[in-house]
């Protein structure tokens, strides 16, 4: 809509003891059924992965640097191997895919540009994060072997949209352990450690547009009170990851509000086959909701996303990246600590002595200047019989060297996390360079080609949650237009096409050093054909520009600004326009812009023609308001004009080829006589300037 909206959060009505003593609902009678069963879902699901979970903390235990308690003598010192591996990884595929929404029928084609427009923008605004969300899930997934995500929004207390991308730890995700790799084919599956603030519960079932159970929510409050955040000690690994970095989670786990630890599950109705969805304190079984899941998502799909590094048709928990490596970096650790011992063994090696010689041994220790006690009997035994140093088997130092950088080596072919990936190479060496580019693109592109894939239900999540959240309020959105970058408005209407959007997914940090070398084999067959004088002329200017600027990554908004001779600044016109209307809504009197031109009154008087929910005193002020800036725009335009024709004049001067249009020796035109001299760009918004004028007075 057009106008404000306010919206405030309120408890409508305090939760009571009358509450307890209601006559059931057929909800609630429903809720009694399922969750007992989700309770023996989730216990089935923590024993089912019990043991993988902890042989991925090996994993994990190795990349912080954790060591068990060396024997005496005896050295263990972490190399980070581990660590350079997964880091190494994690920056060869930190670049998320780019989701392309696509139209099937072409009446949709500008519906899926603006549903494109609010997907870039919200994927890339810093207060959502993103990026680094995408980077953490990534991180995950090295270790664990898969990424979860939960993609969904809301409108927040004022009725504003909002878009959520939430990392969810694989330690927290239960699901059905022979349901197979396809998220999509179990018939249950959740996510626990949520917690939630008593204050949470209480206004979720009380406030104008309650969600939880009034009954439900004071039985939880009644029955557990407490004011530390306890995470569920199901796997000791959670809290394992906070001690290996020498934290400790259990002991400084005070917050100062009473905080439940609720369990989210979807499952599937053994009755009906409908999907329902709980969120349930587990223990207690203690439930706060209880829907079916199109109530709580129209979509009726829950908000997981899950993608593999390792795809396993039948096996959900499949290997990880960390499982190939983390033998290489245990045998590495042990070779090299075995080369410390060595070396330690033959400094401080052991030694017999005769005590006949050497009465007192205490005085064999290495002092400075020490002074030790031996008796020779008058020289008659040399002192050197007195001491027998044991000898220790020799272990070459170069041997050692060898052997860590043929397991090196060795695990980076495997692997390709190479020597160049992890920068190496000799880029001056630019065939070794863009080689070495295709071999880890390629050994990584399994990685984000499985991410890339699951990047398609996120997209299709995101529009399920634009569509159903956005309501009747307005969003701008950022597109490319003829002319560059441009702002639109987003409304309800547009989510609806006449056929589905098309989901398509493009880029990822693999796919671009893919790009990369296609980039430059396009590149030079380009400059080779425009060096030759029999095919350069043939080829349009305008494209040749526009590949070689898209060639050399540009993008394409700027693509067009650089290609567009008229409308530099038409970004801060629309700006400016779209202040000046937001300022009419609110009941003010914009100032005068001196700076106005056509495209600045344009803007306004579409809003107004656009909007159908305005009042007509507001309609009014809007047209008004465009109107009284025509005579400052007609200026403009001239000033424009004459601008752009004296630098023609100036170019063309300096050529030594004469006016703009004109032949060598002509006179050029006066454009210091007051009659404005139009370009193309000033006669076109001179004819724009008269549309306006039929527009607003017909």
């Amino acid at each position: 809509m057009a106008k404000k909206q306010n919206k405030t959060k309120e408890i409508v009505s305090p939760l009571k003891q009358e509450d307890i003593f209601a006559p059931l609902t057929d909800l609630e009678k429903k809720a009694a059924k399922l969750v007992p069963i989700a309770q023996k879902q989730m216990q089935t699901s923590v024993r089912y992965k019990e043991q993988r979970m902890q042989e991925v903390q090996k994993s994990i235990d190795l990349y912080n640097g954790k060591i068990k308690k060396a024997l005496k003598g005896r050295w263990n010192v972490p190399l980070p191997m581990m660590s350079g591996y997964v880091d190494t990884l994690l920056s060869k595929t930190d670049d998320a895919p780019r989701v392309k929404f696509g139209y099937q029928d072409v009446a949709d084609m500008e519906r899926a540009s603006k549903t494109q427009a609010k997907w870039d923008q919200d994927s890339s605004d810093p207060n959502n994060m993103w990026a680094l969300k995408d980077r953490m899930e990534k991180k995950l997934a090295s270790f664990y072997g898969y990424g979860i995500s939960k993609i969904f929004a809301y409108n927040d207390e004022k009725g504003i949209y909002k878009s959520v991308y939430e990392v969810v730890d694989p330690l927290d995700f239960e699901c059905e352990p022979l349901g197979g790799q396809l998220i999509g084919d179990h018939k249950y599956k959740g996510q626990r450690n949520i917690f939630k603030t008593k204050n949470d519960l209480i206004m979720g079932a009380t406030g104008s547009e309650p969600v939880y159970n009034r009954r439900q929510v004071l039985k939880l409050i009644t029955a557990i009170q407490g004011d530390t955040k306890e995470i569920a000690k199901i796997y000791s690994e959670k809290t394992d990851r906070l001690r290996a970095v020498g934290f400790a989670p259990d002991t400084y786990n005070y917050v100062g509000v009473t905080t439940f630890n609720m369990t989210e599950w979807y499952m599937e109705d053994p009755e009906t086959g409908e999907w329902y969805y709980l969120l349930m304190e587990p223990h207690t079984g203690i439930w706060v909701r209880c829907e079916e899941l199109k109530d709580v998502f129209k979509s009726n799909e829950d908000p997981f996303t899950v993608w593999h590094t390792h795809p396993d048709p039948f096996n959900f928990y499949s290997k990880s990246p960390a499982d190939d490596i983390r033998p290489i970096a245990e045998g590495m650790n042990i070779i090299f600590n075995q080369a410390l011992d060595n070396r330690e063994k033959k400094n401080y090696a052991q030694r017999a002595y005769d005590p006949e010689i050497f009465p007192d041994p205490a005085q064999l220790e290495w002092r400075q200047d020490g002074l030790v006690e031996a008796s020779t009997n008058s020289g008659e035994r040399p002192i050197s019989a007195g001491i027998y140093q044991f000898t220790v088997a020799d272990m070459p130092e170069r041997g050692t060297i060898d052997l860590m950088e043929f397991m090196d080596n060795l695990s980076g072919t495997k692997t390709g996390v190479t020597n160049s990936a992890q920068g190496a190479t000799d880029e001056k060496k630019v065939g070794i360079y863009f080689g070495d580019l295709q071999q880890v693109a390629d050994r990584l592109g399994l990685y984000n080609k499985s991410y890339s894939e699951a990047y398609g239900r996120k997209g299709r999540l995101y529009y399920f949650g634009l569509r159903e959240h956005i309501k009747s309020n307005k969003l701008m959105v950022r597109m490319i237009g003829s002319k560059g970058y441009n702002w639109v408005e987003l409304v309800k209407e547009d989510l609806y096409p006449t056929q589905d959007f098309n989901i398509e997914i493009v880029g990822g940090q693999a796919q671009a050093q893919l790009d990369e070398i296609s980039k430059k084999t396009k590149i030079e067959a380009l400059t080779t054909l425009m060096a030759n004088p029999n095919i350069g002329p043939k080829l349009n200017p305008e494209v040749t520009i526009e590949e070689t600027l898209r060639a050399g990554g540009w993008e394409e908004g700027q693509i067009r600004r650089f290609m567009d001779m008229n409308s530099y600044g038409s970004e801060t016109t629309v700006s400016k326009a779209q202040q000046a209307i937001e300022q009419i809504l609110d009941g003010k009197k914009p100032k005068e812009n001196r700076g106005a031109d056509t495209l600045f009154m344009q803007t306004i008087v579409d809003f107004a023609y656009d909007s159908d929910d305005l009042e007509q005193d507001v309609f009014q002020a809007l047209i008004l308001y465009a109107d009284s800036h025509a005579d400052i725009a007609t200026q403009n335009a001239v000033r424009k004009a004459r601008s752009q024709a004296g630098m023609m004049e100036a170019r063309a001067a300096m050529a030594g080829i004469g006016a703009p249009g004109g032949k060598t020796g002509q006179p050029r035109a006066n454009t210091l006589s007051g009659d404005p001299v139009l370009t193309p760009g000033g006669a076109k918004e001179q004819v724009q300037l008269q549309d306006m004028t039929k527009i607003m007075n017909p």
